[in-house]
């Protein structure tokens, strides 16, 4: 005896596998690492300059510096 089908059809298998399956857009993903390190450099230089937001974010990965630049205007907001 032949075990039960998972999906109904061929299409739905494919559905299934296209949900299951991640897009990488390169090209984006590429320029907003590039953007990211920019913000990263242009943060540290002006933390050196003296500038006190950009002193509050320094330090951890871009996602912390990110969520800190957002803490920040929140509570200004």
């Amino acid at each position: 005896m032949a075990r039960p089908r998972k999906y109904e059809t061929d299409a739905a298998r494919q559905a299934a596998f296209r949900q299951r399956s991640a897009i990488v857009d390169r090209a984006g993903l590429e320029e907003l690492r590039a953007l990211l390190e920019r913000f990263q450099i242009a943060t540290r230089a002006a933390a050196l300059s003296g500038d006190d937001l950009a002193r509050s974010l320094s330090g951890g990965t871009p996602e912390t510096m990110l969520r800190r630049l957002c803490e920040h205007w929140e509570r200004i907001v």
